[in-house]
């Protein structure tokens, strides 16, 4: 076959483009499949919790994604601002995944376990109170607005559907209790989402958020700040993320001065963050 004539001839043109992305895709892809590394193990990583569930769907209702990403690149100037690079695992459980394509805030895929209860309370209600450069639209909606748990259950039914192991027979409530342990496996259950939900709720920040990424801590504030049954902002600190060195990030109190990025951007932070 002439080269002219495939030039000539759009329709075959494109037929042979196709089969040609088709090939060097199945190429790139199938492989990933047969591979037990593709997504790397790491500790804590689980579903999430009905409250956190909540959380997040508020954080994509809200079009939070589109200002903020969830992506940390293996890149030096990424992770000494924003902290460890991203792992895949940290995003099985995700439907649809919250990496992001632009950052006109910070990466906040590290950030939940920075500030205190109080700083992300008041920084959803009135942003420019505690970061005075930031362009982020006020949320004040999200502390007088009563949160719907009705359909809580469905949502987790939904995920399930997707491979997500939330339990609904006791076989794959005793699976998750020896893959996640007992306190993780009952807020994994379906039969008790709303339960489980204002449990978390009413006991503030549960141990459960010990083995976990910050981000998550992040969900549920987002969701506990959501009133009417939730009553004041908490002011507890926040847990401290496992780091290399153990240390918690400097303090800067509730303006988080002196936490910033050194370039300013958001109140983003300069500290470097946990090695998963």
């Amino acid at each position: 076959m002439r080269h002219e004539h495939i030039e000539t001839n759009s329709g075959l043109m494109l037929l042979l483009i196709l089969v040609v992305i088709s090939i060097g895709g199945l190429v790139e892809i199938v492989p990933l499949f047969y591979i037990n590394e593709t997504i790397e193990k790491v500790d804590g990583v689980r579903p999430y919790t009905p409250l956190e569930l909540r959380g997040r769907d508020i954080y994509v209702r809200e079009g939070c994604y589109l200002c903020h990403s969830q992506q940390i690149r293996p890149f030096r100037d990424e992770w000494l601002r924003y902290g460890h690079y991203s792992l895949a695992a940290e995003s099985q459980y995700d439907h649809p995944f919250q990496w992001g394509s632009k950052r006109t805030g910070p990466d906040l895929a590290r950030l939940g376990g920075k500030y205190s209860n109080q700083w992300h309370v008041q920084h959803l209600k009135a942003p420019r109170s505690v970061v005075p450069q930031s362009i982020m639209p006020n949320y004040p909606w999200l502390l007088n607005t009563e949160l719907d748990t009705s359909d809580v259950a469905d949502r987790m039914r939904a995920l399930r559907a997707t491979g997500v192991p939330y339990s609904v027979t006791q076989a794959e409530y005793e699976a998750n209790v020896k893959k996640f342990g007992e306190a993780v496996a009952v807020q994994l259950d379906i039969s008790k989402a709303r339960d489980s939900l204002f449990n978390q709720t009413a006991s503030g920040i549960s141990t459960v958020f010990q083995a976990r990424s910050p981000r998550w801590k992040r969900w549920s504030l987002i969701c506990r700040c959501w009133g009417p049954w939730w009553t004041s902002p908490s002011t507890t600190k926040a847990i401290s993320p496992r780091s290399v060195n153990n240390q918690r990030p400097p303090s800067g109190g509730l303006d988080g001065a002196s936490d910033r990025c050194p370039t300013g951007c958001c109140g983003s932070p300069a500290w470097k963050t946990p090695s998963l």
